[in-house]
């Protein structure tokens, strides 16, 4: 029977059934289609052909060094195409310089037919590889290829490794930053990531770990934010409002934001009918965009790796209630909208459930202690955010594709290993021990500290969150505190590397350190801090294995944080009595970076006229010495510091403007008089060094410094920048800085002269005798300080031969001329008679030519 008779007389027999209306006897025939199509069609539908395949493999060096390690491409030259996720089976052949083979595998490739495997050899000599590919099935139509069609085992071609003692280089990397620098940055810099650290605004602890700081108060630029300063007369001393309290300026208890090398703040408080975001450059204070109607509220920088994306996502968020909004931080464009939004905000940072995952992306733990369970909800795990929303279709489920989207960001999705409850965002559910106390306090890389904390009893918990560990208790214990319900008590932090968590008690003004791993005490209590410290304003934080601890007796406390061992402290003394409840300035915390600290003077709604000579003060971490210190006053309900890319940003209430600090670029100038001089001759060297940092551009600075501004040295830059940026007196002390003289001779040979400092003024002048003939070239350096960038500049000279000297007559002394009289006097009888024979010749000649001539 062939095939055409098997389907008509089986689609005879589907229409009668449909007539009859007996699915009885449908079903029988479906059955009975089945077994026909089995024994009448041939076994194999897509046919079975046969195809040569071509395996491959290379590897990435041609030489390399004993234990050095290559990397070998193992593969076949046809991709697969998805749901096949790749070819199988692959081996790996590595004859050795000794005789003997090593195999490896099997391996597995992705979608591209290749996969890659690191080989480090042991000895020296030719190594040879080889791919084997198993013959195999292409399950998938791919690259013209039917599905079903099989293909047919392969070898590589042998590629030959030579290894020889001598480790070869590799790409030999850049040294970090020595002028000026700027973003973006060639990704080829990669030493460079250790101190291009941004700061997203809500920073653990006010702590960079990826960023040099500012070494010296050298000011950068300055931007008046709004009206700020003195008002005048008739209004006494007053100054205008600085958002303290509770209107914060440029941040409303927030840090501004830093995304690759541009500053983001916000221009009104966060309670005003109308808002606008800026954007401006933050080595230079220029502004690059705005947009009204919106706020920062916290910066993000996602990295997304899939086959098809590899790299980094910059967005700006603005958080209102469970709603978010991203925007583009180069142009302020909406991106995008997640409602919905489990993560929380406290006080513009982050809750204790909140937090930036291993690759940035927005993890906030949910938890019910009463129903036991804990769930990790991932801004990443949205399925409306990708490419296409079927996990079967990896390519687009892999896609990074979130723009112009506004969805629910936990709203019901499809159930995948990404998704496992069928919830968007919800990452992983857990069940936990039930009726754990109070909430989620700190998220350590494996495990969440919980504790509910009263005047009488702090119940304290932690359970795993390691992956295959999920859920599990690691502790549940309990602490008496001293004077139960005496004393209010609060929850400081905990690190991972010293393994404690911390607890204050307010009125005893000291801490406590307890196991991460058992919950019991293991330090405290520490020595009381300073009275005033009962107050709110102490704000500790966590940063380098220490503790950090500040607050209204002026005192910056550091303890060890494994044993509870205070360090140091700094006083922050007010050595004219501004302050009237207190001989040292209230000071807070503002950030960390660098293993330094900085700190600034703030009050809750600070009386006018505003306190004078209020501190900003950079402090080493290590030793507790004063860095530097510079007159500032900061905001309570305003805007943190931030400190990115070596620059510390921070808002100054004194006259309600941003400055940046951070070291400037300068220009050194040279010239010479004459340059063209004989040898032998001196020559005066004269320049100056200047700041040409984008504040001195400012016309508040340029009309008062038509010359432009001098670079001065380290010891004298407060002050300096006080004259400069906020027009206090010129400082008595201030000089100038050290500049190094070298030549360059006729023969090119490099010479170090020596070198002088520059005046206050930013010149300096040097005299100089070139030893020699021909062109020189003269080199002066400022080799750069703590508060400024290095530069330099050349000039030349031609020294000529000296000329060649003019003999003249020495004059007779008087003894000579005596002399000579007296010979001539001796002498002139002779010389009488001598002139009488000549004239008697002189006629007896004319005598005898005038006889001659009567002859003629």
């Amino acid at each position: 029977m062939n095939k055409r008779k098997v389907f008509k007389l089986l689609y005879g027999k589907v229409l009668g059934c449909f007539e009859v209306k007996n699915l009885l006897k449908l079903l029988a025939l479906i059955c009975a289609i089945g077994f026909l199509m089995a024994t009448v069609m041939p076994v194999n539908v897509y046919g079975q052909a046969r195809r040569k395949s071509f395996a491959m493999c290379v590897v990435n060096a041609k030489v390399i060094g004993v234990g050095q390690e290559v990397l070998v491409l193992v593969g076949m030259a046809f991709p697969t195409a998805y749901p096949q996720i790749g070819w199988e089976g692959l081996m790996l052949y590595v004859e050795r310089p000794d005789g003997k083979t090593e195999v490896l595998g099997p391996f597995q490739t992705d979608t591209t037919g290749c996969t890659g495997v690191t080989y480090r050899p042991t000895m020296v000599g030719k190594y040879y590889f080889q791919t084997y590919f198993p013959e195999q099935v292409v399950k998938v139509t791919t690259a013209g290829i039917p599905a079903g069609t099989i293909l047919e085992e392969s070898w590589s071609e042998k590629v030959e490794l030579i290894v020889q003692e001598e480790p070869i280089q590799y790409y030999p990397g850049f040294p970090l930053p020595q002028e000026f620098w700027t973003r973006p940055i060639n990704t080829q810099l990669r030493e460079w990531a250790s101190i291009a650290g941004n700061w997203l605004g809500p920073m653990p602890n006010l702590f960079n770990p990826y960023t040099w700081a500012p070494e010296s108060p050298h000011v950068l630029w300055v931007k008046p934010l709004i009206t700020g300063g003195l008002v005048g007369q008739p209004y006494d001393y007053y100054g205008f409002h600085t958002g303290d309290a509770y209107e914060g300026l440029m941040m409303t208890r927030a840090s501004p934001v830093i995304i690759n090398g541009i500053l983001y703040f916000n221009l009104y408080p966060a309670n005003y009918h109308v808002q606008t975001l800026i954007a401006v450059d933050l080595r230079t204070g220029q502004e690059i965009w705005r947009r009204n109607g919106t706020r920062v509220s916290v910066g993000q920088i996602l990295s997304y790796n899939t086959r098809n994306q590899m790299g980094c996502h910059a967005y700006l968020w603005e958080v209102v209630g469970t709603t978010w909004r991203a925007y583009h931080p180069f142009t302020g464009a909406w991106m995008y909208t997640m409602t919905n939004v489990p993560a929380r905000f406290v006080f513009g940072a982050f809750a204790a459930d909140t937090m930036f995952g291993p690759n940035g992306e927005i993890l906030t733990y949910l938890i019910n202690t009463t129903a036991g369970w804990l769930a990790l909800w991932n801004s990443t795990a949205i399925p409306a955010l990708f490419g296409g929303q079927d996990y079967a279709n990896r390519y687009l489920w892999e896609q990074w594709r979130p723009w112009g989207k506004t969805v629910d960001a936990r709203g019901p999705c499809p159930v995948t290993p990404e998704t496992p409850v069928g919830i968007s965002g919800i990452s992983w559910n857990v069940s936990i021990p039930r009726g754990l106390p109070g909430t989620i306090q700190a998220v350590l890389k494996d495990r969440i500290i919980g504790a509910s904390i009263t005047p009488d009893i702090v119940r304290m918990w932690a359970i795993s969150i390691e992956p295959g560990r999920r859920g599990q208790l690691i502790f549940n214990t309990t602490w008496t505190p001293p004077e139960p319900g005496q004393m209010r008590l609060s929850w400081v932090g905990a690190d991972h590397e010293a393994g404690v968590f911390v607890i204050r008690i307010q009125e005893a003004r000291c801490y406590y350190g307890f196991s991460i791993d058992t919950g019991a005490r293991v330090w405290g209590p520490t020595d009381p801090e300073g009275q005033l410290n009962i107050w709110v304003g102490t704000v500790p934080r966590i940063a380098y294995g220490k503790l950090f601890s500040a607050g209204y007796d002026g005192v910056l406390y550091c303890y060890d944080l494994k044993t509870g061992k205070r360090l140091w402290t700094y006083e922050a003394e007010d050595k004219y009595h501004e302050i009237l409840w207190s001989y040292n300035w209230p000071i807070h915390i503002g950030a960390i970076a660098d293993r330094k600290i900085y700190v600034y003077h703030m009050e809750h709604s600070a009386n006018e006229p505003k306190p004078r000579g209020a501190p900003l003060i950079c402090v080493d971490v290590d030793t507790g010495e004063e860095v530097w210190k510079i007159s500032f006053r900061e905001t309570y309900w305003g805007s943190d510091p931030a400190v990115a890319d070596g620059i510390l940003v921070i808002f100054n209430t004194y006259d309600n403007s941003i400055y940046a600090f951070g070291k400037g670029p300068t220009t050194t100038s040279v010239t010479v008089q004459n340059d063209v001089i004989p040898l032998g001759s001196t020559v005066l060297i004269k320049g100056t060094v200047m700041d040409i940092s984008p504040g001195t551009t400012d016309y508040r600075v340029s009309l008062r410094f038509p010359n432009g501004v001098p670079a001065l040295a380290d010891e004298c830059m407060s002050g300096w920048m006080e004259h400069v940026y906020m027009q206090f007196p010129r400082p008595s002390d201030a000089k100038g800085v050290w500049v190094s003289f070298d030549v360059i001779d006729p023969n090119g040979e490099w010479i170090h002269v020596g070198g002088t400092h520059t005046d206050d003024s930013g010149m300096f002048a040097i005299p100089w005798k070139p030893p020699k003939e021909g062109l020189w070239t003269i080199v002066i350096t400022f080799p750069g300080t703590k508060s400024y960038w290095p530069s330099y500049a050349r000039t030349t000279i031609l020294v000529e031969p000296a000329p060649v000297p003019i003999t003249i007559p020495t004059p007779a002394s008087p003894e000579q001329v005596t002399t000579i009289q007296s010979t001539l006097e001796s002498l002139q009888p002779t010389i009488t008679t001598l002139i009488a024979l000549v004239v008697i010749s002189i006629i007896l000649g004319i005598a005898n030519l005038a006889m001659y001539i009567k002859r003629k």
